[in-house]
C-alpha cells in the first residue's frame, strides 16, 4: 500500500440531545491508492463516520487528518477538491437529467455566477462514458433504477476529479448482480484514476472480494482493522453480527458461508 492519505484519531460523536456516544474512540488510517471498506452491521456507526469525514456532522472529540492536515482547517472548497461524495441515498429536489446530476460534480471548478465550461461538460461527458452510461445521458435521474443512479453517482463523483472518493453502503438497495457490476466498476476505476476509495458496507464476503483492507466496527468501537484475508474469521464474525459461519475456499477465495440450524 502507499503512503497515509487520511488518518481518523480516537472519534467520538454524540449527537447534542442524546447523551451516549455513538463513536467510541474510533481510530484507523487510510492509505493512498487503496480500496478500504469500514465493514458492521447496520447501526454500528458507519454512516456516522462518513458524515464526520464529510462535515455534516462535528465529532465531539477527537481528530480526522487529511495529509497530515486536520481537516477542520480546510474550507469547502479545499475539502470538496479533496474528496468525493457518493451517498447512500440521493433524492433531487427537481427532475435532473443524468447529465446534470453528472456536471453538478465539476461545483467546485466553477465559479458561483459562472457557467460550465468546455472542460467541465467534456469531463462530465468522460465519466458516463467511463461507467459505461452514456446512453442515459438525457434521461431523468428520478426514472432510472436504482442500480443506474449509484452508477450515475460514482459518475458525479469521478467528473469531481477528488483524489479521495467516500462512498456510503454503494450496494444498499441493489441485487446482487447490480451489487457486483457496482463494485466491480469502483475498482476499475480507482485502480485505472488512482484513486483512494473509503467505502462502507455490511457485507463481509463483498468486502472479502473488493478490499484492500477492512475496518471492522461494532456499537461504535472499532473491533478490528487490516487485510480482509487476515482478519475476517468464523469468531469475528460470530462476535460482531452474532451469526455461525463456516469459512469455504473456491479459487484462491475464501468465502463465509452461515450454519443453518436443521
Amino acid at each position: 500500500m502507499g503512503k497515509i492519505v487520511l488518518r481518523v484519531k480516537e472519534l467520538y460523536f454524540r449527537h447534542r440531545n442524546n447523551g451516549s456516544d455513538i463513536l467510541k474512540g474510533i481510530s484507523f488510517f487510510v492509505s493512498s491508492e487503496s480500496i478500504t471498506t469500514i465493514l458492521g452491521p447496520n447501526g454500528s456507526g458507519k454512516t456516522t463516520i462518513f458524515k464526520c469525514l464529510a462535515g455534516i456532522w462535528k465529532y465531539s472529540k477527537g481528530c480526522i487528518e487529511v495529509h497530515d492536515k486536520p481537516i477542520e482547517r480546510l474550507d469547502l472548497r479545499e475539502r470538496s477538491r479533496l474528496f468525493s461524495l457518493v451517498p447512500q441515498e440521493h433524492e433531487p429536489a427537481f427532475p435532473y437529467t443524468v447529465f446534470e446530476v453528472v456536471l453538478m460534480g465539476r461545483a467546485p471548478f466553477i465559479g458561483l455566477f459562472s457557467s460550465p465550461k468546455k472542460r467541465d461538460i467534456e469531463t462530465a461527458n468522460e465519466a458516463l462514458r467511463l461507467l459505461s452510461i452514456e446512453h442515459l445521458r438525457d434521461a431523468l435521474y428520478t426514472n432510472i433504477s436504482g442500480g443506474e443512479r449509484q452508477l450515475t453517482l460514482i459518475a458525479r463523483a469521478i467528473a469531481q476529479e477528488a483524489p479521495i472518493m467516500l462512498l456510503d453502503e454503494p450496494t444498499s438497495h441493489l441485487d446482487l448482480k447490480n451489487q457486483i457490476a457496482v463494485l466491480k466498476k469502483i475498482r476499475k476505476i480507482a485502480k485505472e484514476r488512482n484513486i483512494t476509495v473509503l467505502m462502507t458496507l455490511h457485507d463481509p464476503n463483498l468486502s472479502n472480494l473488493f478490499s484492500d483492507k477492512v475496518v471492522v466496527i461494532d456499537s461504535g468501537r472499532k473491533i478490528a482493522e487490516g487485510r480482509p484475508f487476515d482478519i475476517l474469521n468464523e469468531e469475528l464474525i460470530k462476535k460482531v453480527y452474532d451469526l455461525d459461519v463456516r469459512m469455504l475456499s473456491l479459487n484462491g477465495k475464501r468465502f463465509l458461508a452461515p450454519i443453518l440450524d436443521s
